[in-house]
């Protein structure tokens, strides 16, 4: 389902790991809500036990769904799942999410031409929410026209003209609002990034 991902996920690339080495740390640390009870006297033995562990054996454990009994020596209770915190870091370029055996990671980094692309989308999804508001048919073709002082906007759209159109039928693209607009709309695309969007129909 790769086609699927990506074009429901609007990512560029999907890749496959049979193992999660290397693509995030662990660490494990006691639950103390749950260990003070439990252990009274014995806390500071359970909390060592937990600490002296291996992070990525217990996260392991919990990612398979084993359980986890652990022996406090001098106590006759011992550790379980609920007693473990057990803490992910994907690092500042990951975003990732954890469910059983299963890891997700997303890039964060937007290099410059991701960023254009994701302001062309947001272009086209402006018009045709313009188209919806004109009325026109699904076949209609249009004439779009857009006004901005962001020379990022102005790149991203020259640089994809051809998308938009295809996307938008759209048989003219003008850098100006045209006077036969019949619909317009001022939207902030990025911060501090406006654009004023008019469309027309075509004759």
């Amino acid at each position: 389902f790769t086609d699927h991902f990506l074009e429901e996920l609007n990512v560029k690339k999907v890749a496959l790991r049979e193992n999660r080495q290397g693509l995030y740390t662990v660490t494990v640390a006691p639950n103390m809500k749950t260990l003070g009870p439990k252990f009274g006297r014995h806390l500071a033995e359970a909390r060592r036990v937990v600490e002296s562990r291996s992070a990525v054996e217990l996260e392991a454990r919990i990612a398979r769904g084993e359980s986890i009994a652990i022996p406090v020596e001098g106590c006759d209770a011992v550790l379980t799942l609920e007693d473990i915190r057990v803490t992910r870091s994907y690092g500042e370029a990951w975003a990732g999410a954890a469910d059983g055996a299963t890891i997700v990671l997303i890039d964060k980094r937007i290099t410059p031409e991701l960023r254009s692309e994701g302001i062309v989308r947001d272009f086209v999804r402006n018009v045709q929410n313009l188209r919806k508001d004109a009325g026109l048919d699904i076949s209609d073709r249009i004439k779009t026209g857009y006004s901005t002082d962001s020379e990022l906007i102005k790149s991203a759209v020259e640089k994809h003209v051809v998308y938009i159109s295809n996307e938008t039928l759209t048989t003219r693209m003008e850098s100006y609002i045209p006077e036969d607009a019949v619909v317009q709309i001022v939207v902030e695309i990025e911060p501090k990034h406006s654009v004023t969007i008019a469309i027309a129909k075509a004759s």
